[in-house]
């Protein structure tokens, strides 16, 4: 049966306009798709560049107060006792001659400005100052050093002169120029972790009063400060160091590090209460100290 000519005309119509939605839909199709690819793309980049970026670090006291809370470990102890045995003292911390003597000073700068590293967190940069300054200051203490020997008549085949306060990191640390802030710039947290502040008013009373200045490290104090603070605050009755409050000198005790004394081991028990800085402190100002931390390692 045939249709009329003006009935197909309105069929292929219709079938037309049937298709064209489908049309439309395939040539939309690839760029909803390229559009949704585009988006997880955009979606996962930002994720990874999210999760990649770095995390800020911590500010230098928050640092600071975790490692004094935390304390160290037995082994630690040991790695730093003999790191300093090995590679810092030299004749038993006694040198014997003058080579000896310029040898113990160049080793306690170089242990000295690892304890600076590790104590205030010192960026890349404040490391080269403050090595550059204290290989300068070596310098300057070797070449009066040498003057002040001159030409001096030598016996028994040790050179005289061999003096204590040019070795020996007690004496010649106590220039103001040997200060964390002296030897490179610190930030604000950084210097609140160090004696600066309190050092400051210290020094104002003793202008009032006449006495004479501070040294910048105190070997007399044995209460702790709070790192960012000025002041000194007293441990909790019984809490704090015994044996080793030397220790903080140079990078203060925290009022809550743990100093609880084991009676089978006090010596190691208050050790163990101390953060790598401070150890490294005593080491350097007291190596005679050395003995004892070895000998309260035997056990472990």
């Amino acid at each position: 049966m045939s249709l009329p000519r003006k009935h197909l005309w309105w069929l292929g119509a219709a079938l037309l306009l049937l298709a064209l939605p489908g049309a439309f839909r395939k040539a939309k199709g690839p760029e909803r798709i390229e559009k949704k690819v585009a988006a997880a793309a955009t979606t996962t980049r930002t994720g990874r560049e999210h999760r990649e970026k770095p995390r800020g670090r911590r500010g230098a006291v928050s640092r600071y107060s975790a490692s004094c809370l935390r304390g160290l470990s037995a082994k630690e102890i040991r790695e730093i006792a003999v790191e300093f045995e090995e590679k810092v003292m030299v004749d038993d911390g006694l040198p014997s001659s003058f080579e000896e003597g310029v040898e113990q000073r160049r080793r306690f700068h170089e242990w000295y400005l690892r304890s600076l590293v590790e104590g205030l967190g010192l960026s890349g940069d404040q490391e080269t100052a403050a090595k550059a300054r204290l290989d300068l200051l070596f310098e300057e203490a070797l070449a009066k050093q040498r003057e002040a020997l001159g030409a001096k008549e030598r016996g028994d085949g040790v050179p005289l002169g061999v003096e204590r306060r040019f070795y020996a990191a007690q004496s010649w640390l106590k220039d103001d120029a040997y200060a964390p802030w002296e030897l490179c710039e610190l930030t604000e947290d950084q210097k609140g972790i160090t004696w600066h502040d309190w050092l400051q008013v210290e020094r104002k009373s003793n202008q009032e009063t006449g006495d004479d200045p501070s040294p910048w490290f105190n070997l007399w104090i044995r209460a702790g400060k709070v790192p960012g603070s000025p002041g000194i605050t007293g441990f909790p009755e019984g809490s704090g160091a015994k044996e080793f409050g030397d220790a903080g000198a140079i990078f203060p005790l925290h009022p809550r590090q743990n100093f609880q004394i084991e009676p089978d081991d006090p010596t190691l028990s208050e050790l163990r209460g101390l953060n790598a800085a401070q150890l490294r402190t005593l080491l350097m100002l007291f190596p005679e100290s050395l003995g004892k931390v070895n000998n309260a390692l035997k056990n472990q």
